[in-house]
């Protein structure tokens, strides 16, 4: 690649972000702060964008990294805050509480639970306020290196961009285009389900998430107040296409877990989304020319650690930092890299251990789980304590003071 001076070329064409999800559209607020303009293409709908999904966990990681483009306390109020917790056994007997109401005090913020839908409403909405052009139904048809910029078609249109962020999540198109020989996604074995219900049938779990190693199933909930219920599941199949889950075959798997489980699902209408759970392998590099891989594109890790959000945000800030501090995009795309995979890599390594809890046991297996985990828990909570310790807005290594980019007071 002939290496070009990418701010001096961004005088006359834009950043261009591919996929409007959490990564993407961090990315934009975060690069606009540093004055560097951008524009991103969504193959959805703005509709689907913000409807899409149901509710996720954003750890104090997350939320610090969002204080970066002055989000933080905006998301945070708007969601549920997390007090903790609780693991049972299929028979409803507590196996051990991983305590969260130290987590603004101990990490600067705490993990909260909120609304997939919210969360992109209020991102969208800053964008727009930043004046950050979003172009939705605009997937990326023809993606060429023309010298010092790169030739975008999307959604019938063509626009000119300087580099481009390819921040289109786990089944990246832009990845498939510039790495097509690289692995794809692989299944993990788990297939979710999950919602926001209102029901009456069970009581305010105080800002406890209550999870269930179910007989087949592992289920979880949580409720604030006479707030809707916040509910997941996820159980094992052999194929990823295994899905075409209903009610029925919810209540059915879950048929011997507690029955606080039962009144859930009893009051939940159809349909119910299913979403097969994939992991993407290490890949050998993640930029190439003028294009970097963020978030899910590059390093897909799963919900099991409830971090996977925060490693998105954290990838949009670093990236952003990286590329202010350099005019080479070979060396800014390197040194995010140098910087991000270490980080990911053992927060891949703590995802996977969580995975495996979930799967379905036999009877001996449940027998040394209830004998085990509550020993074994300590050192589990201690390492996503390690997790959401670390503060990408506070980093030393990106030198960026934490309200550098306040652009959505």
């Amino acid at each position: 690649m002939k290496e070009v001076d990418f701010r001096r070329a961004t005088a006359a064409a834009p950043i261009g972000i591919v996929g409007a999800g959490i990564a993407g559209l961090v990315l934009a607020l975060q690069l606009k702060g540093l004055g560097l303009p951008s524009i991103v293409f969504e193959a959805r709908s703005r509709d689907s964008v913000i409807h899409e999904g149901a509710f996720l966990t954003l750890a104090p990681n997350a939320i610090n990294g969002l204080r970066a483009v002055g989000l933080d306390a905006r998301i945070a109020a708007a969601a549920i805050v997390s007090r903790g917790m609780e693991f049972l056994d299929e028979r409803g007997i507590r196996l051990g509480f991983a305590d969260q109401s130290y987590h603004a005090e101990e990490f600067g913020a705490p993990s909260v639970t909120i609304a997939r839908g919210v969360l992109m409403r209020l991102l969208l909405t800053a964008c727009e306020q930043a004046g950050i052009d979003v172009h939705f139904d605009s997937a990326i048809e023809e993606l060429v290196d023309v010298g010092e910029h790169v030739q975008l078609v999307a959604g019938g249109n063509i626009k000119k961009v300087v580099w481009v962020a390819a921040c289109d999540g786990l089944g990246s198109q832009t990845r498939r285009r510039i790495f097509p020989d690289f692995p794809t996604p692989r299944f993990t074995g788990l297939i979710g389900t999950g919602g926001i219900a209102m029901i009456d049938a069970v009581g305010s779990t105080d800002g406890v998430m209550r999870m269930v190693f179910g007989h087949v199933g592992f289920f979880g909930y949580l409720k604030r107040g006479d707030g809707p219920v916040y509910w997941f599941n996820s159980f094992p199949a052999e194929h990823p296409n295994s899905s075409g889950s209903t009610i029925a075959r919810l209540r059915a798997l879950h048929r011997a877990d507690p029955s606080f489980v039962q009144a859930i699902l009893a009051g939940i209408p159809e349909p119910v989304r299913d979403y097969p759970l994939f992991d993407m392998p290490v890949l050998p590099i993640w930029h190439r020319d003028k294009v970097v891989l963020v978030g899910d594109a590059a390093h897909a890790v799963g919900p099991h650690a409830g971090q996977g959000a925060a490693m998105a945000i954290e990838d949009a800030v670093t990236l952003a930092a990286c590329m202010r501090a350099t005019s080479s995009l070979e060396a800014g795309f390197r040194r995010f890299e140098a910087l991000r995979r270490p980080r990911v890599e053992t927060v891949a390594k703590v995802t996977a251990r969580n995975r495996q809890q979930k799967r379905a046991a036999t009877r001996v297996e449940r027998w040394l789980r209830r004998l085990i985990l509550p020993h074994v828990l300590p050192a589990g909570i201690k390492s996503i304590d390690a997790l959401c310790a670390y503060r990408v807005e506070l980093d030393p290594c990106l030198a960026m003071p934490a309200s550098h980019s306040r652009i959505a007071a």
